[in-house]
């Protein structure tokens, strides 16, 4: 019992295609999604720091430098009360 590869036009394979690909994204939860989300942002991020000249490798390395030391002071300090 062999199958018998069914014909389309590039334009039904198109449309077969996007109604699968629409079906399985409403069968997907919020984590998938994110999931998702994440590992495309991190993908284009590595593409990112490829396309980077060597200064804006410097200057956005100094930028998460100065943040993480902002954030460390921010934790290590009390919370102070808001000023009216």
């Amino acid at each position: 019992m062999g199958q018998t590869e069914i014909e389309m036009t590039e334009k039904e394979q198109n449309e077969l295609l996007a109604m699968l690909a629409n079906r399985l994204l409403n069968q997907l939860t919020l984590l998938q999604i994110i999931e998702f989300a994440k590992e495309g942002s991190i993908a284009m991020a590595h593409q990112q720091i490829a396309d980077m000249s060597d200064e804006d490798k410097q200057k956005n390395l100094e930028m998460l430098r100065k943040d993480q030391m902002r954030m460390q002071e921010a934790m290590q300090s009390p919370p102070q009360p808001p000023k009216n």
